[in-house]
């Protein structure tokens, strides 16, 4: 009975420390996830400062700013999809390559 207990015990800790583990390590979707958030809140700062001031091209400025936080989350999404189809598809052909060869083995 005590074995059983101890090796309950032991899988907790060890899902546990697992998730603990799992929680640090940043993907590069999120990497790039959280990227996107911070251009897109730097970029909503400068659209704020572009329309209070008043300057030649200030209205342009304004425009690009608009564009810009609308194209850039959607530029940023395309990059990540590619990403994660780039991934898959190498991963596929690096399985593919190890069942092609055979092991080594010496004659």
């Amino acid at each position: 009975m005590k074995n059983e207990n101890n090796k309950n015990e032991n899988t907790r800790h060890e899902t546990a420390d697992s998730r603990k583990e799992n929680s640090k390590k940043r993907t590069p979707k999120q990497i790039g996830a959280l990227l996107c958030v911070f251009l897109l809140i730097g970029l909503y700062i400068f659209t704020l400062i572009a329309a209070c001031l008043d300057f030649p091209g200030a209205d342009r400025l304004f425009a690009a700013c608009l564009i810009a936080s609308v194209g850039l989350p959607i530029l940023l999404w395309i990059y990540i999809w590619l990403y994660g189809i780039m991934k898959d598809r190498i991963s596929c052909r690096q399985e593919q390559n190890s069942k092609e060869q055979p092991p080594y083995s010496e004659k």
